[in-house]
């Protein structure tokens, strides 16, 4: 029995060895380049102390980390390409700003293609007019990381790029990158599998709109497109598309399982031939959309989309709040509408906890089709003509169709309008008078207080905060 024993002790002895042989040797392999540009002295060999003054000098190799120094500026001669490679990071090292990497006459500096186990992190890609994109991952590739990078002047900032009839590319993320003075779009996406994009800051897309001899209707581009994409996350964004319009701040086009929240999305300009802050395309199934703050375009959320929950959006000076089109189980709760002539035009929609403010008589606030549900919303016009166009009186509207009979027709009393602000007072009629019973929708949401608040934003006096960020 001691035998017996002992060579269990032995084996376990043995496994831990080789576990921590092994876990050294692959620790050992990763191995560091470093990369100065100020470097001139000759023999370079990539080794902090003496590291190579270009990235020609390099030969990207797998588990390796690639240091290019702060405050440099390199000029790129070939694309730097990541064809079947593991486990590569392209990093920083020294103080000051992220290193310039100028791609020259390079039309596609950083290509990732069926690699996986990639990061490329706190470096500024400088394209010229000819560049078709800054980075862009196509193939078989997965677990890709862009991080804090900044990506201007190109066709195309970021292209991800998956074949629909293979493998589709999956776990991507893209974190704190600024995307800016593109022709087409900021980031575009098709055939992705869990992709993350998170406070990003994207403006001057759609740069073709300026481009001479180019038609407005050739101005094609959006901050964030995504074309048959699932399990999508686009999260705490900045995208202005005031500058140029035409087409949308997100577009998501038979894309599924996703979620749009905590964004501003700003424009596209009201000068275009149209476009929204957010497009649902057909084949577009199962979104949410929240938390967001949605103004100055033609339309804030305009959608063929189905399951959709559309819940604490702040949507303000749009000509259109909500268009909802071909609409299945769609869920509009929880949100403001703030100046818009028209709030929302809707069909197949349940419609709950939302204050609809009208600034103007010429408000015509709300265009519904049934079938549809409303209750529990606040609606108001300094002046009133008609709240419900099309629907003829409110009398009719409350009573006759069976909806609104616990609805409130006054002003919701906000902290601050013109900012922003949206915080309702402590007198708001609004307060605990929405409903909670909003289980059958799979939605739940917070509140202080005897019941849910009418509205974007949950008074909570004392030890809870009214203000959200949005």
């Amino acid at each position: 029995m001691n035998f017996i024993i002992k060579e269990k002790l032995n084996l376990r002895y043995a496994i831990v060895f080789i576990f921590l042989l092994f876990s050294y040797q692959t620790e050992g392999a990763n191995k560091k380049i470093y990369i100065d540009p100020g470097n001139t002295n000759l023999g370079r060999n990539g080794t902090i102390k003496n590291p190579y003054n270009s990235l020609d000098e390099i030969k990207l190799v797998s588990n390796a980390t690639y240091y290019i120094k702060r405050s440099t500026i390199l000029i790129l001669h070939r694309p730097i390409n990541f064809n079947s490679k593991t486990s590569i990071r392209i990093e920083t090292y020294g103080e000051g700003n992220s290193p310039v990497i100028n791609t020259k006459y390079v039309e596609k500096p950083i290509n990732i293609n069926s690699s996986k186990n990639i990061t490329i992190k706190d470096i500024h890609i400088n394209g010229k007019s000819n560049s078709i994109y800054c980075i862009r991952v196509m193939g078989n590739s997965k677990d890709i990381c862009v991080r804090n990078c900044n990506f201007t002047r190109a066709m195309w900032g970021i292209r991800l790029m998956g074949q629909e009839n293979q493998e589709h590319i999956h776990n991507i993320n893209i974190i704190s990158c600024k995307i800016s003075n593109t022709g087409d779009d900021g980031i575009y996406a098709q055939n992705i599998n869990r992709l993350k994009i998170d406070s990003c800051q994207v403006n001057k897309v759609n740069q073709k709109w300026y481009t001479l001899g180019k038609a407005e209707l050739q101005a094609s581009g959006d901050g964030i497109q995504l074309e048959n994409c699932s399990g999508f996350t686009v999260s705490n964004c900045n995208i202005d598309r005031t500058d140029t319009g035409n087409k949308f701040c997100v577009v998501a086009n038979n894309s599924k399982k996703g979620m749009i929240m905590g964004n501003q999305l700003k424009g596209p300009s009201l000068k275009g031939s149209g476009g929204a802050c957010i497009y649902l395309g057909f084949g577009t199934d199962s979104i949410r959309v929240c938390y967001n703050l949605l103004s100055h375009s033609p339309c804030g959320i305009y959608s063929h989309a189905k399951n959709i929950k559309l819940f604490k959006n702040i949507l303000t000076e749009n000509e259109i709040g909500m268009w909802l089109i071909n609409t299945h189980n769609g869920v509009v709760v929880n949100n403001t509408f703030w100046n818009n002539p028209v709030a929302l035009n809707a069909q197949n929609v349940h419609i709950l906890n939302n204050i609809f403010y009208a600034s103007s008589i010429k408000n015509h606030m709300i265009y519904l089709k049934k079938p549809f549900t409303e209750n529990y919303n606040c609606y108001f016009i300094p002046k009133p003509n008609k709240l419900f166009d099309g629907y003829g009186s409110l009398v009719w509207f409350t009573f006759a169709t069976g909806n609104g009979k616990h609805s409130i027709f006054c002003d919701p009393l906000f902290e601050n309008n013109p900012d922003n602000n949206f915080n309702l007072v402590k007198s708001s009629p609004c307060i605990d008078k929405g409903c909670n019973k909003l289980t059958n929708w799979n939605l739940s949401l917070n509140y202080c207080g005897e019941a849910v608040d009418i509205g974007a934003k949950e008074f909570c006096s004392d030890i809870f905060s009214s203000k959200s960020t949005y």
